[in-house]
């Protein structure tokens, strides 16, 4: 069986916070709200009244479609990302820098000419590792998508970072933080 294609965006989103980014349903995405907001600020965020966040949160009740969409606006929220990333994650990819691991259709340009399915690894020092969790936060898996293609570009194919590397049907993306003890190129996962 093939495996499923993600973007680098969405595999950032799985190393950070270590869940799947399609795979929120709105339970999920209540929780990550309330976890940015606290109960009666999310509550406030969404407009509801206190029967209606009871009744959703106790689960004797689902949000209508209206509803259903200002969940899923507050959650897409620069707030609600930062929320969602574990500290220590944060901190360790941050301190340390991480390596990813990338399969799927690559190239050193933007050009679909020099593509070719590659299975690569790069080492991102912390400078870096940060400014991708902040492309994340600021403008959410797209952002962070564009963030490593920048830096691939650099890092792996030293090339201009503003000259970024094609990165399609990617088939496999793996993130490791670098471990603290040092030890060269040995990495643990961000797994806590």
């Amino acid at each position: 069986m093939a495996k499923k294609r993600m973007t680098p965006g969405d595999a950032v989103v799985k190393a950070l916070t270590g869940r799947r980014n399609k795979a929120n349903t709105w339970g999920h995405q209540l929780r990550d709200v309330v976890k940015a907001f606290g109960h009666e600020g999310a509550r406030a965020r969404l407009g509801v009244s206190k029967s209606t966040w009871r009744a959703w949160t106790k689960g004797r009740r689902s949000p209508n479609k209206g509803n259903l969409s200002k969940i899923a606006g507050t959650w897409n929220s620069r707030d609600v990302r930062q929320a969602m990333i574990p500290a220590r994650r944060g901190r360790k990819a941050s301190t340390n820098g991480f390596k990813v691991s990338l399969t799927g259709l690559l190239g050193p340009t933007n050009d679909p000419r020099y593509a070719r399915v590659r299975k690569i690894a790069a080492e991102f020092p912390p400078d870096v590792a940060q400014q991708i969790m902040d492309a994340f936060v600021d403008g959410g898996p797209e952002a962070a998508n564009e963030e490593i293609r920048r830096a691939i570009s650099e890092h792996y194919f030293g090339r201009d970072p503003d000259e970024l590397a094609t990165l399609d049907d990617v088939t496999d993306v793996d993130f490791k933080a670098k471990d603290e003890r040092g030890g060269g190129s040995y990495f643990d996962d961000f797994d806590e």
